[in-house]
């Protein structure tokens, strides 16, 4: 347990009149894939708000670049056009996982990281959209051309968030312009904490972290090369490289232009410095072999953690992405989780600041981000410590992997002779080969020895394929969520349950199959409720839809037998598990809050009872 224990006082400082009466309702700190997405929500719900990014411009290094299902599927709500997303996108078929001596020897076990032919099946049925591999940084850069496209949007590199004052009704916060070293003062009256990992936000709120602090230090080391040359590498999306001159797992984030080599380093024997320039060069040809031409565009050191905030939420004041969870990124869980938290949050923040809904709304927030959060965390690090089970599997002891770094540094090997520790680490880079190319022989051994390995990399499907995961969290409670989400089947990791019992991401079916196919998920509306109706159009429901017309959040009711949808109404309501007159009201952000499976009298009058249950009608 980490405790942060605030150091930033607010400093007394000469402000120009103009700043001071600079105000929003919205301020974000961090302008990551949470932070710039936050912008995009609030400003398409009409709400101004301010980015502040104490860096000057957009990360440089890849960095994540697994984009899973359900953050795809936000993203395309909130108006980015899928063909902006595939163009940045590495082809669908990039999915393969290997495991190799390096990057150019035999290859010693595969594994699709979308599983097999079934699996993608599945996955197609479940969406209109795919899990795609993305660079964090392509990314960012389309989520701020997005955001600075919204003159709500006042985005600011370079501006540092200090500090903030609350008041009454308003926060002050102060924020240094790096450019120019001046100081100045921002007031809003909310405050979105999207500032990463070591959130400046959540130590000066001594926000206390749960989880282990370190699980592991990596070293990163970014590439710019075109890898055309290396077989399969077409398909191939990461590397596991077994062999000790280069052991670490390269990650391709586009064959002819980048990649990641992140390389294990233990401290307690390791010297950060020893990463040189040229100590790095080095590794990287062990990897990709001598013939590649490339360059070093970043490297530096970084600690792997598992640790999700005991409060999202003090006051006024929020946290989303990192800010608020860390997790290893076995399983590419972090930034994904980050976009759901900004989703979930700033539909919430609109109807309050519109007037539509009570403050005390937004303690749902924490309510059900959290517990997806303290998930996702526990399966990271389930998969990180699983992927041992492969080591064991070549007959090697995972908690021995520091061995080439602790013989380097013995004290009792650097006062020998120097052909001393050379016959040393010789023989243990000797035993380590031995052991990796076993499987590579054509002996019985060898063979027996390769399936065994195969078993246990094919056990690391979960590691990869969680469709379950990406788009089966139900909020067991919440805002608008009736009681009954408690029975709501779960999904597995890997395994989607298709639902529609509240609590559940309301499942998708294609309702129009024409020049433009349309997802059920398109008719919903993120400054809305939708309710669906399993019958034609009726009075009541023109009726009931003009009552919320002069609210913030309006409702829109889709008569589900209306003819210019293709599909067949009983079909439909069948996939969606209602009878004639059967009602779903969803959430803005597609997650069902109440379902009447049979048809109920009064329709709107028990909508409006369910709404009143929480003070938003």
């Amino acid at each position: 347990m980490i405790i942060f224990v605030s150091i930033i006082k607010l400093r007394e400082v000469t402000v120009p009149k103009t700043l001071l009466e600079n105000n929003t309702p919205v301020i974000i700190v961090g302008a990551g894939p949470a932070g710039l997405f936050s912008s995009i929500l609030l400003s398409r719900s009409g709400i101004a708000n301010v980015v502040l990014e104490r860096r000057s411009t957009i990360v440089q290094a890849p960095a994540a670049h697994v984009i899973n299902t359900r953050t795809i599927e936000i993203l395309r709500e909130a108006g980015i056009p899928m063909q902006v997303l595939e163009d940045i996108a590495s082809d669908a078929n990039v999915d393969q996982i290997i495991w190799a001596a390096n990057m150019f020897s035999p290859v010693i076990g595969t594994l699709r990281a979308n599983g097999d032919i079934d699996s993608q099946t599945r996955r197609k049925n479940a969406s209109s959209v795919r899990i795609m591999n993305i660079s964090q940084n392509r990314l960012e850069a389309i989520l701020l051309e997005y955001a600075r496209s919204y003159e709500l949007a006042d985005i600011r590199y370079g501006h540092n968030w200090l500090a903030h004052k609350q008041g009454d009704q308003v926060m002050t916060c102060q924020i240094n312009n790096t450019k120019t070293g001046q100081d100045y003062v921002l007031s809003g009256q909310y405050l979105i904490g999207a500032d990463g990992a070591n959130s400046a936000v959540a130590r000066s709120l001594d926000i206390v972290k749960t989880g282990p602090e370190s699980i592991a230090d990596l070293f990163n080391i970014t590439i710019r090369a075109d890898l055309s040359a290396l077989e399969g590498i077409e398909k191939n999306l990461l590397y596991w490289c077994l062999d000790p001159d280069c052991m670490g797992t390269m990650i391709v984030h586009d064959p002819k232009s980048v990649a990641v080599f992140m390389v294990p380093v233990f401290l307690q024997w390791e010297n950060i410095e020893t990463y040189t320039e040229a100590y790095c060069r080095n590794l990287i040809r062990n990897v990709i072999g001598t013939d590649i031409p490339f360059e070093i565009t970043f490297k530096g050191l970084w600690h792997m953690t598992a640790q999700v905030a005991e409060e999202y939420q003090r006051g006024n004041i929020f946290l989303v992405g990192d800010s608020a969870h860390r997790f290893p990124p076995t399983g590419g869980l972090g930034l994904n989780t980050g976009v759901a938290d900004a989703h979930n949050l700033a539909w919430k923040l609109a109807a309050v600041i519109k007037g539509a809904c009570p403050p005390k709304i937004l303690e749902t927030y924490e309510a059900e981000r959290k517990p997806v959060a303290q998930k996702n965390c526990e399966v990271s690090v389930r998969n990180f410590h699983k992927m041992d089970d492969v080591i064991r599997a070549f007959d090697l002891d995972p908690s021995k992997m520091d061995m080439i770094a602790r013989l380097r540094n013995n004290a009792v090997l650097k006062a020998c002779p120097a052909f001393v520790s050379k016959f040393a680490l010789g023989a243990v880079y000797k035993m380590l080969r031995q052991k990796i190319n076993a499987p590579l022989q054509k002996t019985q051994k060898g063979q027996a020895l390769k399936a065994r390995i195969s078993t246990e990399i094919n056990n690391q499907e979960e590691h990869f394929n969680m469709l379950g995961l990406e788009i089966g969290y139900i909020y067991p409670s919440g805002l608008l969520i009736d009681h009954t989400a408690c029975e709501t089947p779960q999904s597995s990791v890997m395994t989607y349950v298709k639902t529609t019992g509240a609590g559940a991401r309301l499942p998708h079916i294609w309702v129009q199959e024409g020049e433009t196919p349309m997802s059920a998920h398109d008719l919903l509306g993120y400054d809305c409720y939708t309710l669906f109706v399993n019958s034609a159009a009726k009075k009541w429901m023109a009726k009931l839809e003009g009552q919320f017309k002069s609210r913030a959040l309006g409702l829109n009711i889709i008569p589900m037998h209306d003819k210019k949808y293709e599909i067949d109404p009983r079909l439909w309501a069948a996939f969606w598990e209602l009878d004639t007159g059967g009602l779903l009201l969803v959430r803005p952000d597609g997650h069902i809050a109440w379902r009447a499976v049979q048809a109920v009298k009064s329709p709107a009058v028990h909508i409006h009872g369910i709404m009143k249950q929480f003070n938003l009608f």
